[in-house]
């Protein structure tokens, strides 16, 4: 008999109201789980809601309505510093824009993203190595961004996302600044990394890249459509 998943993030009802004027209802009533292990795709036009949702699920932004829920915990409980400690080692960003520091080399990038982590030096630049050639770039770490692709530039985001060793990979539009076969390549590691075991979540305006994906969410004027 198959076990039931387990629900790892719970958004109950949830709206999010920029005030204006004009006032805008951006999230409206929406309701969303999440297993343990799922591949989803959130697609949407420009101004669907799709980013705001998924600032939502990262804790980027607060609720203006309802309850987020991560791993059964109600985030609206947690202090500041518990909710930059819970998003630092829960939840690992990739974003359209790949936001490397341009002084510094593919390695030292990766390992920045466990500056706050409490890990000595030595030990950040290893796991960035390990990493980083997880994702293909073994021989392009010494390399500054200038001196990589955006396909490249990408992987490197994707392997600073993933040195923490995050339960979620949230993705921002990864593909959007990308020509089509670096596209589908960032698609095929995420989907891989979802094989090892992760729960990703990707929004996309992009349908092709959406149906990629086990399970396509539609939004619509901030409500889920299909």
């Amino acid at each position: 008999m198959k076990s039931k998943q387990k629900t790892v993030i719970a958004l109950k009802n949830i709206s999010k109201i920029y005030e204006g004027p004009p006032q805008v209802k951006a999230i409206d009533e929406l309701s969303l789980e999440i297993q343990e292990g799922d591949l989803v795709s959130i697609v949407g036009q420009s101004g669907s809601g799709k980013s705001t949702l998924l600032n939502m699920i990262g804790l980027l932004d607060t609720v203006t309505e309802g309850t987020v829920e991560i791993e059964g915990q109600d985030i609206s409980s947690l202090s500041d510093n518990e909710l930059s400690k819970f998003r630092g080692e829960k939840i690992g960003f990739i974003f359209q824009s790949f936001f490397l520091l341009p002084g510094l080399t593919a390695q030292e990038n990766v390992a920045e993203g466990l500056l706050y982590q409490g890990i000595k030096r030595e030990e950040r630049l290893k796991k960035a190595a390990d990493v980083l050639e997880d994702v293909g770039l073994g021989d392009r770490i010494t390399h500054q961004p200038k001196e990589l692709s955006g396909g490249q530039q990408q992987r490197v985001a994707i392997a600073r996302a993933l040195v923490q060793d995050p339960a979620f990979i949230l993705a921002d539009e990864p593909t959007g600044n990308l020509d089509k076969e670096s596209g589908m390549n960032i698609l095929n590691i995420l989907k891989e990394l979802n094989k090892q075991g992760k729960t990703v979540v990707m929004i996309t305006h992009n349908q092709e890249h959406a149906k990629k994906f086990k399970k396509v969410i539609t939004l619509t004027d901030g409500k889920i459509v299909a």
